[in-house]
This record gives structure tokens, C-alpha cells and sequence, in this order.
């Protein structure tokens, strides 16, 4: 997420400049570049190549390699990817390689390479000043810190891919303003209608009284009182 965010602010950065150029035509480009000569990073290496940077009293404190007396010269791991770091800080973020054969700086264990003598002089008598600016321009400018490596400057810093958030704990409260903000809904199932089927009816009932009357028609006979009733053990 973090690199997403450093190449959508460097994306963002340059589409000022990409539409300002196609607001030029080639002929507006010459006419604006009249007299100058555009140069490539080799070739400002190139105009630098026979400077060397010269031991003075003043940089008594200063440790400094060169091609000519330093073991594997070509392997040493530069700051800010070979970019002048006195050209960053005085130039507004320019980025400009440094040419190590010039002379590399090595300051709390770290090795910095510059663009010209001067700018190697200026770095070394400020290096924790020109340090710290440069980590203030990264805050500013996040897509400095992927483009030059400077993930050792904010090593404090926990991505959100490598935090834990298992051990992250959040809260909430509910205000005066708050409450009875959302309508929460609930689904409930009415209850269905049950029934279970048997192989035989059961059933009680008691036995209705019935009554017979023998002799009431007929020859005079006596009447006879017959109980019909069923008993309970049928």
C-alpha cells in the first residue's frame, strides 16, 4: 500500500509537467533551449572525470575513498543511489549523479558521491545538516524516499503490510450525535405448524346413556325399564 501511494503521488507529479510539454511544439522547445547544451548523466560524469577532491586541514575529520586505494570500489553501496545529496537539498529535490570517481564521502558509516569539488566540500563541512534536509524533503515529496532509497531514514516507520493487526485494539463510543444514526434491520422466522402422524387414531369418549321403555304400546302389560348403556370396559 505504501508503494502504491509513493507511485500514485509520483504519477501525479509529473502530469503537471507532461501536459506543460504538450502545450509546446518542437520549434517553442529550440526556441526556449537557444544557446544551451542539454547534457546526459554520462556526460556530466564525463566533464567531471579528471576532479579529484583535495585533503585540506579543514577536512581533517572527513574519511574519504578513492578508485586508486579502496578495495572493491565499484561494490560500495552509495547513498541516495549516486545522487548528489548537496544537489537535492540546493536545488529544490534536482536530481543529479554524483561521480564517485571523484572522491566518495564516508560519514557514520554510510558513502555519499557528489556532482562537482564544491559541492563535495559544501556536504562534508554540513553532512548531518544536509542529512536531515534531505530525510524533511522525503517528507514531503514521499516518492523520494522509494526513487532513493531512504527506507533506512523512516526504519520507525511500520508499513501496513508488515504490521500485526492482530495486537492493534480500536474502540468506539456512541455520543448524543451519533445515536440512532444507522437502521440496523433484523430478519426473524415466524414458527411453522407441526404436526405428527401415527398408525392407529386414539381417542377417548365416555359411553352416551341410553334408555329403553318396553310395554307402552300394545296390551296392558307393565312397563319394563331396560338400560342400553354401554360399560366402560368395551
Amino acid at each position: 500500500m505504501m508503494l502504491l501511494s509513493m507511485l500514485t503521488n509520483t504519477a501525479s507529479g509529473l502530469r503537471g509537467f507532461v501536459s506543460a510539454r504538450s502545450l509546446l511544439n518542437p520549434d517553442q522547445l529550440e526556441r526556449l533551449l537557444e544557446g544551451e547544451q542539454v547534457r546526459s548523466d554520462m556526460e556530466r560524469c564525463s566533464v567531471t572525470a579528471g576532479e579529484r577532491v583535495v585533503m585540506t586541514s579543514d577536512m581533517s575529520g572527513c574519511q574519504w575513498m578513492f578508485p586508486e586505494t579502496a578495495v572493491n570500489f565499484e561494490e560500495v553501496p552509495l547513498q541516495y543511489k549516486g545522487v548528489c545529496g548537496w544537489t537535492l537539498v540546493q536545488k529544490k529535490g534536482l536530481m543529479v549523479p554524483g561521480n564517485p570517481h571523484m572522491g566518495v564521502l564516508k560519514h557514520r558509516e554510510k558513502f555519499y558521491a557528489f556532482s562537482s569539488r564544491s559541492a563535495a566540500y559544501e556536504f562534508a563541512s554540513r553532512a548531518d545538516e544536509y542529512i536531515t534536509a534531505v530525510a524533511e524533503m522525503a517528507k514531503t515529496s514521499a516518492e523520494l524516499i522509494q526513487l532513493l532509497h531512504l527506507h533506512q531514514e523512516f526504519s520507525c516507520v511500520t508499513p501496513y503490510a508488515e504490521a500485526n493487526l492482530r495486537e492493534k485494539v480500536t474502540r468506539s463510543m456512541q455520543t448524543d450525535m451519533s445515536h440512532m444514526r444507522r437502521q440496523n434491520s433484523t430478519q426473524t422466522f415466524l414458527p411453522k405448524d407441526a404436526g405428527s402422524q401415527t398408525k392407529r387414531d386414539g381417542e377417548s369418549n365416555l359411553p352416551k346413556p341410553q334408555v329403553y321403555l318396553s310395554g307402552l304400546r300394545g296390551q296392558e302389560t307393565n312397563m319394563m325399564k331396560v338400560d342400553l348403556t354401554r360399560t366402560m370396559d368395551e
